[in-house]
């Protein structure tokens, strides 16, 4: 069985020795005399525990804890105070910054060694038990996809009625000209560039679809615009088949141009790709499902989707002409398992799972309200300049 890891920051060399030569037997232990080194060990090792002196030169304590609790990857490793203070303002501020425990020297070996131990357990317990929620996450995140399966392939369908009715015509005209005698080589060349533009079309429709299955695994910078472009890709002939318009906006100005390399680091953000595109999507079809519930004339069928940059946030904000969601059950669309469509038709975790995506996992907001003609999805993220 591995050992668990401390981390041991103290300044002074008596100290860290007394520390290790009680601890050396049970943990696997790793040393730092400054705050600064000790951040750094912290976010490449995350160890189990640390224990933390207050009084040290460069950076204090309480300032290392500070950066550490306001860092995704170090925020939930816990700290454990050892210090000769005993002040009782020292000691709150301490346990206000963030750390488990504070245990004051001389301290006796055995309840240090004790409170360690439990404080561990404690940690470990914690990490199962949200490594268990990331994967319930991750379920119920494909479990979102695949109830949407079966429009995603009647997109699929509509997609590719056109280049198939195209590939079709292409076959007639080559042999129409061969029957006539007229069928050249420089012809047969061009039909066939033709068709092979159709079939590059459609293969690249089924890498969208197989692509956006595929749960992303690690975090990584992706381009806001871009990722909307791919969603809107995915369900736009659904949509077109419906008589509703798309109307994509970057900066106040409108995009005609669906060329998404065009747009690419344009907004930068930090999360996971596939499943921002599925939140765009959950928005979008909940939005053509209200249009068409509402049976709204083809030339009031619109959903706006604008993107702007504001100081170091991301703002995206649908809108649609669907009549707003009712006042009774606004605050409620984000709950699990609460739908207003009929039985069979909804699962009730899309909104569901956008909030935990947005909030949880990518650490940005998602929020929803009605203005005069319909509702308002917006969505707040945090740039990345990197």
């Amino acid at each position: 069985m591995n050992k668990s890891t401390i981390l041991i920051v103290d300044d002074e060399a008596t100290n860290v020795e007394i520390l290790v030569e009680i601890l050396n037997n049970k943990y696997e232990l790793k040393v730092a005399y400054d705050g600064l080194i000790a951040i750094n060990i912290a976010k490449k090792i995350l160890p189990d525990l640390i224990l933390l002196d207050i009084q040290m030169p460069k950076m204090d304590g309480f300032e290392v804890a500070h950066i550490l609790k306001n860092n995704d990857e170090t925020k939930d490793i816990p700290i454990i105070f050892i210090t000769a203070k005993t002040q009782k303002e020292v000691i709150i501020k301490a346990l206000d910054s963030g750390a488990v425990d504070y245990i004051t020297k001389p301290f006796f070996k055995e309840e240090l060694k004790l409170r360690i131990a439990n404080h561990i357990k404690t940690a470990v317990l914690q990490k199962e038990l949200n490594n268990r929620n990331k994967i319930q996450e991750q379920l119920l995140i494909q479990q979102s996809k695949l109830a949407s399966m079966g429009e995603m392939i009647a997109s699929i369908a509509h997609q590719w009625r056109q280049p198939l009715t195209s590939l079709g015509g292409i076959l007639m005209n080559i042999e129409e000209c061969h029957e006539d005698g007229e069928l050249t080589g420089e012809y047969l060349e061009d039909r066939i560039d033709a068709a092979e533009q159709n079939i590059l079309y459609m293969s690249k429709t089924i890498d969208d679809f197989r692509n956006f299955f595929i749960p992303s695994k690690y975090k990584k910078p992706f381009d806001i615009t871009k990722s909307i472009i791919n969603a809107i890709s995915i369900v736009d002939a659904a949509f077109i088949n419906n008589e509703i318009r798309i109307i994509l906006s970057i900066d106040d100005e409108k995009v005609l141009d669906y060329n998404d390399n065009k747009y690419k680091d344009h907004f930068l953000v930090d999360g996971y790709v596939n499943e921002f595109s599925q939140v765009i999507i959950n928005i979008l079809q909940n939005a053509k499902d209200a249009i068409l519930e509402i049976k709204a004339s083809s030339e009031n069928r619109n959903i706006l989707i604008d993107i702007y940059s504001q100081e170091e946030d991301i703002k995206i904000i649908i809108k649609d002409n669907a009549g707003g969601i009712p006042h009774s059950i606004i605050n409620k669309i984000f709950e699990p398992y609460f739908t207003t469509k009929e039985e069979g038709k909804g699962t009730g975790i899309g909104l569901y799972m956008s909030k935990t995506i947005i909030e949880t996992n990518m650490q940005g907001k998602i929020s929803v309200s009605n203005h005069e003609n319909g509702s308002i999805f917006e969505i707040n993220m945090k740039r990345c300049f990197s």
